[in-house]
């Protein structure tokens, strides 16, 4: 029988006919009729089935190029297979599809170039299998279907085209796919209900995509997205309610984009360690009741734990973020987003409260890095780098002790150039340098003493004092700062 553009399709009680014949002679007519539509829609499995035991079973069927639908079709209470069924190139349609409390599987199913639709399909509370799965380009829909058991998609390839489970409904049992390989349409998990099962994305590979599980409700049991490869432009899990399980993102590989997640809600331990390739995450507003680690990681830009609610403690160990600056006049630098000095204030607040002190003199670094040219006053900005210069933010001993002694090796030029002796043996030149180690530590007794001597020495018998001394007191001045920044970096680095 032709359909309405003429092609040959096969439909009805003669589609019946013929798969009640078996794989054989159904692939025998599939041979001789290359090009034709097949349409089992709103056909009734059930009175076909001979008992409980029995099945409905399609396994290592070929079907022709063209559409098949079994839109509406009611498969019944038992048992239904597609076990390295084929289907040709044209769609291919579960929609509203209703089957029993029978497993289901479509394990090595090859799914031609044209669309896969389940949507609004009904499944039962026993195991639903596509492990070893194959699409092509087409769509791949389960929008608003609903599974009442274990669901797998292990190792299923999703190929180029738009995979969507928007709002699907999944039951009491797991829901895995560990391994799977999604292509290069977008993928969309939003609102979907993962039951009471445990959620397994372990090892899966999502291609240069944008990637949402937005508004997702994950269950009872645990969430893994372990050694996951996210290669998408953006990876969306705002909003979404992690349960009461655990949630595992260790070893994932992020290619680039931006990770959210915005106003999240996790129960359960919430694992982010040893991730690779990540640029930027935003955990805004996100509510944690269990512990949470974000630790062995590297950010190619600022964390963001801004307005989170913590009621354990979180791990931040081996944390390190990059602040992205860019040329400012040609010789400054200035952060590229203002919103980071916020973000490095929270890091720098929930690091001190795990007493991690050198990691929060870090992020007050970053943070002071950030703040400069945008909230601070050219002025201000300045001094800021002043003092990152010269101590790295109270970070560095070395820094201040070295222009300490380089200072005091500069102002004996001063005090030479002051002086009336034009001796310059080895005996004077190493008194010159006493005096000016002697007015660098003026709080010392003996140094005191050392300078007058000096001054006696030196300068006895000049009249124009006034010059020396207002170089000594330069020194003093410079030189105190540098004993503070120096006394800051011992305090800083032996804090307990």
């Amino acid at each position: 029988m032709a359909n309405k553009e003429g092609k040959l399709c096969l439909e009805g009680d003669q589609a019946i006919e013929l798969w009640q014949k078996g794989k054989d002679i159904w692939n025998k007519w599939v041979e001789n009729n290359p090009i034709a539509d097949v349409d089992f829609s709103q056909v009734d499995f059930a009175q076909y089935r001979d008992g409980d035991e029995s099945k409905v079973d399609f396994s290592q069927f070929l079907f022709p190029v063209g559409n098949v639908s079994f839109s509406l079709a009611k498969f019944g209470q038992g048992k239904t297979y597609f076990i390295g069924t084929k289907f040709g190139k044209g769609d291919v349609y579960f929609d509203c599809a209703t089957f029993g409390d029978g497993e289901v599987l479509f394990v090595g199913a090859k799914f031609g170039e044209g669309d896969v639709r389940f949507e609004n399909a009904i499944f039962g509370k026993t195991e639903v299998n596509f492990t070893n799965a194959t699409f092509e380009n087409g769509v791949v829909d389960f929008n608003i279907a609903t599974f009442g058991g274990k669901v797998c998609f292990d190792k299923a390839n999703f190929g180029k085209g738009i995979v969507t489970f928007n709002k699907t409904n999944f039951g009491v049992g797991g829901v895995s796919f560990l391994g799977g390989r999604f292509g290069t349409g977008n993928v969309d998990f939003s609102g979907v209900n993962f039951g009471e099962g445990d959620v397994d994305f372990s090892s899966a590979i999502f291609d240069k995509v944008n990637i949402s599980f937005e508004n997702t409700k994950f269950g009872k049991g645990n969430v893994s997205f372990v050694n996951t490869t996210f290669q998408g432009r953006n990876l969306n899990f705002n909003r979404a309610n992690f349960g009461e399980g655990n949630v595992y993102f260790d070893e994932a590989s992020f290619d680039s984009g931006l990770v959210l997640f915005t106003s999240i809600i996790s129960t359960g331990m919430f694992s982010f360690t040893d991730v690779h390739g990540i640029v930027n995450v935003d955990f805004r507003n996100a509510t944690f009741s269990g512990a949470v680690s974000i630790a062995n990681v590297s950010f190619c830009g600022v964390l963001d734990l801004v307005n989170t609610k913590l009621s354990h403690q979180i791990s931040l160990q081996n944390l390190k973020i990059i602040l992205c600056r860019e040329r400012y006049w040609l010789v400054f630098k200035i952060a590229t987003d203002a919103g980071d000095a916020e973000r490095l204030n929270r890091l720098k607040e929930l690091a001190e409260i795990n007493k991690q002190h050198q990691q929060a003199l870090r992020y007050n670094a970053d943070e002071q890095r950030a703040r400069r040219w945008h909230d601070m006053s050219k002025a201000a900005s300045l001094l800021d780098m002043t003092f990152s210069a010269m101590c790295n933010y109270g970070q560095s001993i070395l820094r201040p002790f070295v222009l300490l002694l380089s200072f005091m090796v500069i102002f004996t030029v001063p005090y030479t150039l002051q002086s009336d002796s034009l001796e310059f043996s080895v005996n004077y030149n190493s008194e010159m340098m006493f005096f000016s180690a002697a007015n660098s530590l003026p709080a010392l007794t003996s140094a005191r003493k050392a300078s007058e001597n000096g001054m006696k020495q030196i300068f006895v018998g000049q009249n124009a004092l006034a010059p020396i001394y207002a170089i000594m007191m330069l020194q003093g001045i410079v030189s105190a700062i540098l004993l503070f920044l120096i006394g800051l970096g011992l305090r800083n680095r032996f804090r307990i």
